[in-house]
């Protein structure tokens, strides 16, 4: 499996699909084990390499969405190849609409792993707190997006409506008096919000 996970790794980094760097990678797996989730959403499946991680550390239900039909489908390989997809739900549609109908499902899961386009976790937010089951865990990553989201520096044009979109998100969390949230510094930055029961 470690030999597996290695090539999907590379193959991500030769097409430069985004996948969860080295340290927050174990970071995640470290906090999946500690909590054990029985059911997990991800936002941003890419091929496959972050489920994998998720699932191979803990026995729970993944529901993992993806906008991109050739990412899912090879994400679909990803966990066939693993022998996990009698675990996985891989949803390909928009993260919106798709995190909509859960909620209108009446969904809940104990653990969401926050990896989709960084300019929304702000709009995604208030459907992200009504499927995150009380007591729950939401790991948010990329939330300092290269650096820029704490720094004072001037961002430039094209990435400017990302970074303030970030920060606002960030700053909804740490203030929610329904969550206890943490910042870490590794890599890109990570938000850990545990939801109070």
């Amino acid at each position: 499996m470690e030999e597996y996970l290695q090539q999907l790794k590379n193959q991500a980094r030769q097409e430069f699909i985004p996948i969860i760097r080295d340290k927050s990678g174990l970071f995640l797996q470290q906090t999946i084990k500690n909590l054990s989730p029985k059911q997990v959403l991800e936002v941003g499946t890419a091929i496959g390499y972050s489920g994998s991680l998720i699932l191979q550390e803990c026995d729970c239900k993944l529901t993992t969405i993806e906008k991109n039909p050739q990412l899912w489908q090879r994400a679909c390989q990803t966990f066939k190849h693993s022998g996990y997809n009698n675990r996985v739900n891989a949803i390909c549609g928009d993260a919106a609409e798709v995190l909509k109908t859960l909620a209108l499902q009446k969904q809940t899961f104990d653990f969401i792993f926050l990896d989709g386009p960084k300019g929304q976790y702000i709009n995604y937010l208030p459907l992200l707190k009504q499927l995150l089951a009380d007591g729950g865990t939401l790991f948010a990553d990329n939330i300092n997006h290269l650096g820029l989201v704490f720094s004072q520096q001037k961002v430039e044009h094209k990435n400017r409506t990302m970074i303030v979109n970030l920060r606002k998100f960030v700053s909804a969390m740490l203030s929610d008096p329904l969550f206890d949230a943490q910042v870490f510094d590794i890599e890109d930055g990570i938000l850990l919000a545990k939801k109070k029961k």
